[in-house]
């Protein structure tokens, strides 16, 4: 609800999804456009992705474990390089810290 006021204010009307399919009885494709756009489908996403239909690929899009539409990746847990990090960085300065009070014998 918060969002629509804020779209409101902002656009000064609710924003709303395109309709894809038109209302009524679906339209006809020439035989010769389906046979076209059936060896693009089997060109482009078939030899691509093994799926031989839309249905398929959204099927098997839906299948994935936690795939949801639009939804990012899992993010990378980057704190096993912060540690390794801060070690090395730690290591460092203890060797120049003992480097440091080294003197040679004359």
């Amino acid at each position: 609800a918060a969002f629509r006021d804020a779209a409101k204010r902002l656009h000064m009307e609710v924003p709303s999804w395109p309709k894809v399919l038109p209302e009524g009885p679906k339209p006809q494709i020439d035989y010769d456009m389906e046979d076209l756009m059936d060896a693009r489908w089997a060109k482009l996403v078939t030899s691509a992705t093994g799926h031989y239909s839309y249905h398929d690929l959204r099927t098997a899009i839906q299948a994935r474990p936690g795939a949801i539409f639009g939804a990012a990746p899992r993010a990378r847990s980057y704190l096993p390089t912060l540690i390794l990090s801060l070690l090395a960085v730690l290591a460092l300065a203890a060797l120049l810290a003992v480097l440091g009070t080294f003197s040679p014998m004359r």
